[in-house]
């Protein structure tokens, strides 16, 4: 294991003396520390101020279903190609070294760790959702902590599926089976409390304060345990942590002693990444988004001309991708999520509470839009035309996606929750702007920065920038709305948060129209 522990500090070392030669990095990493700092104490200043419009177990099922999309991914992954916790460096280098193998997935998981570190930094900027559920400094750093530990807990669960199904096809059919089947003691929880009360919100009452929610593994105990410390009950709390940290300990144990020799397990999850990331760096995107799924080919053939082309061919490739269309499964997920607690909270929230949790998620999304991933490939820049006409139509069927979101998670569940349609039709309009925001802010950084689409430290410094880009019209509809007051408030205030994004999305994409002949074409590094 010194061997491992030397490659550990050796790579930190390294880091630290890349900062040195790069003072643009080290000015990033400054920036992301202060903006962390800075919205750590305002989460302490809001929780001395605030006394929670609502109740913190409330919190329990919303963040069980966001961890809920994690494990659904998870579990995919693992009938798929398992999950990745090396890098092709480590399978060139560190497999083929006189090494414990016991040692070396030991080094993966504190890889592992590190990469949930960073992919759970977004939680640390909720902290004015938060205050929403009276969650203050402590309880956002204790859901960080329950995500990162759900993350690796999750990770070591695909390994294992993997490693035990592959080549196994009734092994994966029962694996679905039993996937499904840990909620079937709390659907049927619920479905017995609403015969006996008739109301669906006292059903969804007991089932938050019972036992039965948090049976499902993994997922059920992490928000179990993180919402148990957040009230303050250390007992309950650690009880679930605990149950989850010998889960993972349980599972290594299981692949260490049932095949010690895993790396024909994990081989096949990183050279598919390293692959993937292969492909996008040399801009094979069609490369890069190839899976073994079979391609059900309906219609062929392109109609538009000129730049118009565009629409119709990423339309041409969403149907392909997806029989269905826009209803991807991400966005069904969404759906039944917000259905499910408009209908059974809805004296409890609004549509605008809703709005705010959909414009965070939508911060992670828009950067995987088919016209940001044309320009890195050649067509774009080789079809004649103005390169402002090459954006707007390029985008256009992320445009017509979010609008059909957009009714979907807004319209709909508004008119469920009986909110004022004048106000559902507002949410749903900042909604739509505030993507077209995104993408012009996406387009602005290639073309004045020729910043590489990425995920980690980039995507904190993007959440910075969108947040800068949004702060004043934000500010500006919080005064005014809070001092009109009442439903006239809300609305002034809508319109002035769609007005500021609808006028900083023009004002990007003007500044960023030449953006297809003034730099060359992007990469991605791998």
């Amino acid at each position: 294991m010194s061997s491992h522990f030397y490659l550990i500090r050796t790579s930190i070392k390294n880091r630290f003396k890349e900062l040195r030669r790069k003072p643009g990095k080290l000015i990033l990493y400054l920036l992301v520390i202060v903006a962390i700092v800075a919205s750590l104490i305002i989460s302490m200043i809001g929780a001395n101020h605030s006394t929670g419009s609502y109740p913190v177990i409330y919190l329990l099922p919303i963040l069980f279903g966001f961890l809920l999309i994690f494990y659904a991914v998870s579990i995919q992954k693992g009938l798929a190609s398992g999950d990745s916790i090396f890098e092709m460096s480590d399978v060139n280098l560190l497999f083929v070294s006189p090494v414990n193998p016991r040692a070396t997935l030991l080094y993966g998981l504190i890889r592992l760790l590190g990469t949930s570190f960073w992919a759970g930094f977004f939680l640390l900027f909720q902290s004015s959702s938060l205050a929403n559920f009276g969650v203050g400094f402590e309880g956002v750093l204790i859901l960080f902590g329950a995500f990162i530990l759900n993350m690796a807990a999750l990770t070591i669960l695909s390994l294992l599926i993997y490693s035990t199904t592959n080549g196994r096809p009734a092994r994966k059919r029962l694996l679905r089976i039993l996937a499904v089947a840990v909620f079937i003691p709390m659907l049927s929880y619920f479905a017995v409390r609403f015969l006996s009360y008739g109301n669906a919100l006292s059903a969804l009452n007991d089932l938050m304060e019972s036992p039965v929610l948090v049976t499902a593994p993994i997922i059920g105990w992490t928000s179990a345990g993180a919402i148990s410390l957040i009230e303050g009950d250390l007992l309950s709390g650690l009880r679930w942590i605990g149950l989850l940290v010998l889960s993972c300990l349980g599972m290594l144990y299981y692949i260490i002693q049932s095949r010690s020799d895993y790396y024909e397990d994990v081989l096949v999850a990183t050279e598919t990444v390293f692959e993937k990331k292969r492909a996008v760096a040399e801009g094979n995107l069609q490369a890069a988004g190839a899976t073994n799924a079979k391609v059900r080919v309906n219609k062929t053939g392109l109609s538009g001309a000129g730049v118009r082309v565009f629409v119709y061919k990423h339309l041409r490739e969403t149907f392909r991708q997806n029989r269905f269309g826009f209803f991807s499964m991400y966005m069904t997920i969404i759906a039944v999520c917000i259905f499910f607690f408009s209908f059974f909270l809805r004296d409890k929230v609004d549509v605008v509470l809703v709005l705010q949790i959909l414009m965070w998620i939508q911060v992670f999304m828009i950067g995987t839009g088919r016209g940001l991933m044309e320009t890195y490939s050649h067509h774009i820049y080789m079809i004649p035309g103005s390169p402002f006409r090459k954006l707007i139509w390029s985008n256009m069927e992320l445009m017509l996606r979010t609008a059909m979101e957009s009714v979907l998670f807004l319209g709909i569940p508004g008119i469920i929750m009986k909110s004022n349609l004048v106000v559902v039709l507002s949410s749903m309009v900042v909604y739509v702007f505030f993507s077209l925001m995104l993408l012009s802010i996406n387009y602005l950084s290639m073309r004045y920065t020729e910043a590489n689409i990425s995920q980690g430290i980039l995507l904190v410094i993007y959440l910075i920038a969108v947040l800068l880009f949004l702060a004043p019209g934000l500010v500006a509809a919080l005064i005014i709305g809070f001092s009109a007051g009442g439903l006239k408030g809300t609305l002034i205030g809508l319109f002035i948060l769609s007005a500021w994004e609808l006028a900083v999305a023009v004002s990007c994409f003007a500044l960023s129209r030449n953006v297809l002949h003034n730099c060359d074409m992007p990469t991605i590094k791998r």
